[in-house]
């Protein structure tokens, strides 16, 4: 009897790890048919990071484009029941490097709202249509504590060491960190000094896809 048991539970067990594949592959297909600069890989890994998160806490995205990150963020918690919110900043007029583009179509505010709503996450995001210190400093006020943050923002050097400044104290102890573009011999080596200077004293580097690092933050918020 007890063998019988054993064997329905194994095969039930068996049967969840297929569903779940299932849905994290579906999950991915959906994103990679998303407009935007994620790539594959950077999808996957951030999904997976967001599927592994425990505790308490909130997210926080700074940089959301056109919706793409923030959508397979967003289908990572719906699939994985994350507790919490995402606060997706971003002022929706683009940075620098996206100029050219942002002067062609305007504004990325309803590509953004059209992408998450067809991705079914609406409800688990409270978008901040703001600058991302300004963000960062809405986030204090409401004394919201992040259990993962998401950095993706402008790339040029003073603005991630700004953004990060203004992002750190509000990490819980433990709390997981992508950053986009942080490696020394990529596109933006300023991305990679900033972080180098401000977060990676206090980190673990936990995982990589091309150009995302995900650490874990060893300091304290306080």
């Amino acid at each position: 009897m007890t063998s019988a048991i054993t064997r329905t539970l194994l095969n039930l067990g068996q049967k969840s790890s297929r569903m779940v594949g299932l849905q994290r592959r579906s999950d991915l297909l959906a994103v990679r048919q998303m407009e935007g600069y994620l790539s594959r890989r950077k999808a996957a890994l951030l999904y997976d990071t967001i599927c592994d998160l425990k505790g308490p806490g909130d997210l926080a995205e700074v940089g959301s484009w056109k919706g793409k990150s923030t959508s397979a963020i967003g289908m990572a918690m719906r699939r994985s029941d994350i507790k919490g919110k995402l606060y997706a900043i971003d002022h929706h007029v683009g940075s620098e490097e996206h100029k050219k583009i942002i002067e062609a179509e305007g504004s990325t505010w309803d590509s953004f709202e059209r992408t998450v709503g067809k991705a079914g996450v609406s409800d688990l995001i409270q978008p901040l249509r703001m600058k991302s210190v300004p963000g960062a400093g809405w986030l204090r006020d409401h004394k919201i504590q992040l259990k993962f943050l998401y950095l993706d923002g402008a790339h040029d050097e003073d603005s991630v060491r700004e953004d990060l400044l203004a992002f750190i104290p509000l990490l819980l102890p433990g709390a997981i960190v992508a950053l986009d573009d942080a490696i020394p011999d990529g596109a933006f080596p300023g991305v990679h000094r900033a972080y180098s200077e401000c977060l990676k004293p206090f980190a673990t580097e936990i995982g990589w896809a091309k150009s995302l690092t995900v650490v874990r933050f060893n300091g304290s918020s306080t």
